[in-house]
């Protein structure tokens, strides 16, 4: 499959892929036991030599195509492998896709299949004609206005119109206005549905795939034109073309070198994208489909932009403004019983240390009033100790002597203060877990495990 594609690159005069892309690269899944990444990809290791590709080939007419796409990438690297490396990439990023995808246009078309082998019978009806275009039309067609949706969401968390309260809100919104498509089941907020789409999560830009769509058809159009092809576009197969060659070799040597809109002249003859060619490309098909939405009277498009549900039942609970199931809420209201318990305690213990401790002051003081009064009255007791006694002793607040009383009321306005910041405390973590929608620590299981 691999040399099948490297048979039609060279059969328009290009460059043939060097020895190391057949030793190097991955080609089929390994048999070693190897886990490995089977997404297809094509690599440029800048060393003017060493072109891989990456994929876990299986015998379909798909991955067939796959690899002409992917081999359209390794051709590129190679016709610019001698500019500076700055310059060693797609005019724009649009633009590698679209080379990678012009050739597979030519591939899956019934004149290059039939030529290869691939197919026994030698016409196609008018019926097989509208399917072979209605099967490109689903993976083309269908796929551009995803292609403008993923960048066009992400644009709009970027710059704040899209708000985090409503990721996924706004991604069903977006895929309904413009995919008329709505989730098969109830959705909401707890589900991030953008996150599934590799280059999202992977924070790899998608407008490029959009744009390409366009280019891919113009660039076939252009080197259709240049080998020579009569008649409708979708039976144009460039395989033999050196005429295309040559167009299409001049602009890949250029790589980056050149502002895109040069690239695109040189080869189209134009100096911005047009969809003409592919609408020229899928005529035949959108006749049919006029005159069949005609026949049978069909709506085109859906004007009601509207997703229902049934209101899908749930056992989750609210607590503290938080969403969770029955146990995880219980288990939270008893740790914060258990939590205001202890503090209780806490305060009630320290509170009752306070009272013995001023009961105890009073006491001795009393104590020591009658002490003096009946020293006082004694005849051979010395002035010096009479003044001594009659001073109250003294007690310390954070290092400060002042008398026991005030001392004891001190101790509980610290004491009310302690309270008072203990409730704050509590309240403020409750805030910080309840402003950010997160369960709380003390409420995952993780918390309480031990390993």
């Amino acid at each position: 499959m691999f040399q099948e594609a490297e048979k039609f690159f060279t059969s328009l005069g290009l460059l043939s892929t060097p020895p190391e892309f057949w030793k190097n690269s991955m080609m089929e899944r390994p048999t070693d036991g190897r886990e490995v990444e089977c997404h297809a990809s094509s690599w440029d290791f800048y060393n003017g030599k060493d072109f891989r590709i990456k994929k876990c080939t299986e015998v379909t007419i798909e991955d067939l195509l796959s690899i002409f796409h992917q081999m359209g990438h390794i051709q590129y690297f190679l016709q610019y492998k001698n500019l500076s490396v700055i310059f060693r990439k797609g005019a724009n990023p649009a633009f590698e896709e679209a080379v990678g995808s012009v050739v597979t246009l030519s591939a899956s078309s019934h004149k290059y299949l039939l030529n290869r082998g691939l197919l026994s019978h030698q016409h196609q009806d008018s019926e097989e004609e509208v399917n072979f275009l209605m099967g490109i039309a689903l993976q083309k067609i269908a796929f551009i206005p995803f292609a403008y949706l993923v960048d066009l969401y992400r644009w709009k968390v970027f710059d704040g119109t899209i708000q985090k309260a409503v990721y996924n809100q706004e991604w069903w919104s977006l895929r309904l206005k413009y995919q008329g498509l709505c989730p098969p089941v109830a959705r909401s907020e707890e589900d991030f549905d953008p996150g599934a789409k590799f280059h999202i999560s992977a924070s790899l830009p998608y407008i490029r795939y959009f744009i390409s769509l366009v280019l891919q058809f113009q660039f076939h159009e252009a080197l259709c034109k240049a080998s020579g092809h009569m008649g409708p576009l979708h039976r144009c197969d460039i395989y033999n073309s050196k005429e295309a060659g040559k167009l299409l070799e001049d602009v890949l040597k250029l790589g980056w070198s050149k502002p895109w809109p040069e690239v695109l002249e040189k080869i189209t003859g134009e100096t911005k994208m047009s969809a003409k060619a592919l609408m020229t490309y899928f005529k035949p098909l959108l006749d049919w489909l006029v005159t069949e939405n005609v026949r049978h009277g069909d709506i085109l498009g859906w004007p009601d932009f509207s997703c229902s549900f049934e209101e899908k039942e749930t056992d989750r609970v609210a607590f503290l403004d938080l969403e969770l199931d029955p146990d995880q809420a219980k288990f939270g209201q008893w740790m914060l019983l258990a939590l205001s318990f202890v503090m209780f305690l806490v305060v009630l213990l320290l509170a009752y240390r306070l009272y013995t401790l001023q009961k105890r002051l009073l006491t001795q003081d009393t104590s020591a009033q009658d002490t003096s009064a009946q020293d006082t009255s004694a005849q051979d007791t010395s002035a010096q100790d009479t003044d001594a006694l009659k001073t109250p002793p003294k007690a310390y607040f954070l290092g400060i002597a002042m008398e026991p009383h005030q001392v004891a009321k001190r101790q509980w306005m610290l004491l009310g203060l302690c309270l008072i910041l203990m409730l704050c405390s509590i309240s403020l973590i409750i805030r910080i877990s309840t402003q950010h929608n997160r369960v709380p620590p003390w409420m995952r299981s993780d918390w309480w495990s031990w390993d």
